[in-house]
């Protein structure tokens, strides 16, 4: 059972991954960037509860709600504040 949580949480660990990194933005290739390209849009959910969340999946305390906020929240972001957000993740000791 303790194989199947670690696996779980890397998978998990893994979709977050892909969703902060993996779509492509049409403004990417832009030469120009703006600062509101630079900051993260008010409003999203904790990145931190992001991840405990997605590390919860397959148990009592994951929040479906709450991954498709995260979801919805990261698709509306720019590789910049992908890499933002992810970034403060790893200040703060999510990841």
């Amino acid at each position: 059972m303790k194989k199947f949580k670690t696996v779980l949480s890397i998978l998990s660990l893994s979709i977050f991954v892909f969703l902060a990194f993996g779509s492509v933005d049409d403004d990417s290739s832009s030469s120009s960037s703006s600062s509101s390209e630079t900051s993260l849009p008010s409003g999203g959910p904790d990145v931190c509860d992001c991840l405990q969340n997605a590390m919860n999946a397959g148990t009592y305390e994951y929040d479906e709600y709450l991954q498709a906020s995260c979801e919805e929240y990261s698709s509306r972001l720019t590789e910049s504040q992908k890499s933002q957000r992810i970034s403060e993740a790893s200040d703060r000791g999510c990841i």
